[in-house]
């Protein structure tokens, strides 16, 4: 299955119980079907947050925000959320997530 599928999907999902959503991308454009891109990018309370990573999740109990990095130039800031949804594809592209998952043992 297409990852931007299942990412517009959920994010479409999150915005209609939560209300609004921002959606990090580490580039610009989007490299989904086109139909895909027009959906995302036609809802208002959708926002997108171009050239940036996340970081960390910040938070005890419960995420309370995330550490934001943006990729050009390198700056960071910090974040308020109350929920992470991650999508990174097929193979992981970002180091915090080599470290902090084990996706082998998910699929056990």
């Amino acid at each position: 299955m297409d990852y931007w599928k299942t990412l517009g999907t959920s994010a479409t999902g999150e915005w209609r119980r939560r209300g609004k959503v921002a959606l990090l991308h580490h580039c610009a454009p989007l490299r989904a079907h086109t139909v895909a891109q027009v959906q995302a990018c036609a809802q208002s309370k959708l926002k997108f947050i171009w050239d940036t990573a996340g970081e960390e999740s910040q938070g005890d109990a419960a995420v309370s925000g995330v550490r934001l990095k943006t990729l050009s130039p390198s700056e960071v800031q910090d974040m308020a959320t109350d929920g992470v949804f991650l999508c990174t594809g097929h193979v992981p592209s970002t180091q915090f997530t080599q470290s902090d998952c084990s996706l082998r043992a998910m699929w056990r």
